[in-house]
């Protein structure tokens, strides 16, 4: 992406981008949140190849039980639906 007109009020001398600020420029032009890493992203389970294939197991059975057309099978960063954290968590 680039818009560097969305930097055009903060482009003066001695300006500096700090975590801070980057999180709030964010939120206020683009809408978006910051994001923090879990442990549960940095690593994979012991047994994650029989976990998916049991995944994509459940996920056929139900789409040829209820009929699901494919094009409504999706991940859930397709849904546009956020959680929102609990006290000082991150989403």
């Amino acid at each position: 992406m680039s818009a560097p007109e969305v930097l055009k009020d903060f482009l003066k001398q001695g300006f500096k981008v700090t975590l801070p600020w980057t999180k709030n420029f964010m939120k206020t032009h683009f809408n978006w949140s910051y994001k923090a890493t879990t442990i549960a992203t940095k690593k994979l389970s012991k047994t994650w190849q029989q976990e998916g294939i049991a995944m994509a197991h459940k996920v056929a059975y139900l789409v040829k039980t209820y009929n699901i057309p494919a094009c409504l099978v999706i991940n859930i960063d397709q849904t546009r639906v956020h959680l929102v954290p609990n006290k000082s968590d991150k989403t």
